[in-house]
């Protein structure tokens, strides 16, 4: 999670596609961020009004072919957060796969 973008690696859903995805994660971030009180944009509107969507349009999906491809893609987003300053991101719902 950086400062102005996320990045994820995520296993293919049986049933949902990664746009349905991607609006999950959304909805999900703009909830915790609305109950911790850290929303970007709460102070534009009044107090018992929502707050407009701090997210662009869509999201930039890339697919994973290979094993290595994964390896690759895994190690970049570990590595992304020290590329904007931050220090490594550990979070409780990260799993890893098993054989990479």
């Amino acid at each position: 999670i950086g400062f102005d973008h996320a990045h994820a690696v995520v296993a293919r859903h049986r049933e949902k596609t990664i746009e349905q995805v991607v609006g999950k994660f959304k909805g999900r971030a703009t909830q915790a961020m609305r109950a911790s009180g850290c929303h970007p944009l709460a102070r534009f509107v009044a107090p018992e009004e929502a707050p407009p969507s701090p997210w662009a349009e869509g999201s930039w999906s890339v697919y994973v072919n290979d094993v290595g491809q994964l390896r690759a893609a895994i190690d970049y987003v570990n590595r992304h957060p020290i590329k904007e300053g931050l220090p490594l991101q550990n979070w409780s719902f990260v799993r890893a796969i098993p054989g990479v």
